[in-house]
């Protein structure tokens, strides 16, 4: 079952702010896009990954 929490996140996010989604699994991450900020749907056996991204994104001085 796939995370239903981006797309919530996604709906609910004004029409005049630019959402962009990628899949760890399925491509690489942009970690050179220009971003304001970057959410994360994480379970418990992906933390670790999730932390080396967000990581990668905190030296850019985007919050995540």
């Amino acid at each position: 079952m796939e995370p239903l929490a981006p797309a919530l996140l996604a709906g609910m996010t004004p029409r005049d702010v630019e959402v962009r989604f990628a899949d760890d699994r399925m491509e690489p991450v942009p970690y050179d896009a220009p971003a304001d900020l970057v959410a994360m749907s994480v379970e418990t056996y992906t933390a670790n990954r999730a932390y080396q991204i967000a990581s990668r994104f905190r030296e850019r001085g985007v919050p995540s």
